[in-house]
């Protein structure tokens, strides 16, 4: 049997003693411990695709060096041939357009698209003319929205290309739905968020409405936070500028955002979606107010009305109205003709 010298039995009761004083060490709530992974998960998947970038833009250098090595090329090509072409994999559906689509499937082969509907697989490339837009839908609460002159590729189930234009990301943070946005500048990718990326002279400029987005350039990490443009240049520089949720660089991701189905809806899902949509916050003069939202349910249709005159029309025909605020919130009351249940 092995005995302890006194000194170090002496430092052995010190430190026993002093996590009996310190006690059990507090584990972090549920929520805590998942918002947490999640971070941590999509930052490794965004290094992931920045090395998958760079290795990309590495090969291109690479193989436009071996080009005249074709007899190996063509050998691939009769191999390849050979084998049973692949099914297509669905990853997106166009739930609203403007305008008209060109969606390329096969190089070289364009398809017009100018109604909804169309499902979009991994490999396509969208383009928007300079009078079109469109949004699609991933499921699982993710909406994605191409403004005008956007060229943007499905390179794969969780990952587009930006080649041209602009795109905005609403990604429900109840939801997940990682999507890696990849340009020649930058690999993007949200954490519970509304963002907005546009190619800009060469670079990037990533918009933040709500949640964080994570931007890897060159090996290194920026995190973009509500109210933030983060602009990484074609050499990498980084700049960061104040970018109010109600600016007009947002105006067009409302105008395109997909249809809001009102009918069997209560009053409070929409208030709450419109407010989002807008970038908005939701105030309640009154807690009767509030009750009174989520306990009246909506009948009919808002198609092909803008946000604004879709409040009206909605709230005209319940008891409560908007009140005067700043731009930076939508204040919902009674009518001033209805009295308050008390």
């Amino acid at each position: 049997m092995k005995h302890r010298e006194p000194h170090l039995r002496g430092e052995d009761e010190s430190i026993e003693d002093l996590l009996h004083q310190v006690g059990a060490r507090e584990e972090p709530s549920e929520a805590v411990a998942r918002e947490v992974y999640t971070a941590v998960h999509a930052t490794w998947q965004l290094v992931v695709a920045e090395r998958t970038r760079r290795h990309r833009v590495t090969w291109s250098v690479a193989a436009s060096v071996a080009a005249v090595v074709a007899i190996a090329g063509t050998l691939m090509l009769k191999i390849s041939s050979t084998l049973p072409p692949s099914e297509p994999v669905a990853v997106a559906s166009i739930v609203r357009i403007e305008g008209s689509l060109e969606v390329s499937r096969t190089p070289g082969v364009n398809k017009t698209i100018d109604t909804t509907g169309s499902v979009i697989t991994v490999g396509d490339t969208i383009i928007t003319t300079a009078n079109a837009r469109a949004a699609l839908d991933f499921g699982t609460g993710l909406s994605v929205r191409l403004d005008h002159d956007t060229d943007v590729e499905m390179a794969a189930e969780d990952r587009l290309r930006l080649h041209a234009g602009a795109l905005y990301i609403d990604a429900n943070p109840t939801h997940s739905n990682p999507l890696i946005v990849e340009t020649s500048t930058a690999s993007i990718r949200h954490v519970g968020t509304q963002y907005l990326a546009r190619i800009q002279d060469g670079g990037i400029d990533v918009s933040v409405r709500e949640g964080r987005v994570l931007i890897a350039d060159n090996g290194t990490i920026h995190t973009g936070l509500p109210g933030e443009k983060v602009s990484v240049s074609a050499n990498g520089e980084i700049a960061r500028t104040a970018l109010p949720l109600q600016h007009l660089d947002w105006q067009w991701t409302s105008e395109i955002a997909p249809p809001f189905d009102i009918d069997g809806k209560m009053l409070a899902s929409f208030l709450e979606w419109a407010a989002r949509e807008t970038g908005r916050r939701l105030v309640y003069a009154s807690a009767a107010a509030r009750a009174a939202a989520a306990q009246v349910e909506l009948r009919g249709s808002i198609a092909n009305l803008d946000i604004d005159t879709a409040l009206e029309v909605v709230l005209s025909s319940t008891q409560l109205r908007r009140y005067p605020t700043s731009n930076e919130v939508i204040g919902i009351t009674f009518n001033a003709t209805t009295a308050a249940p008390d």
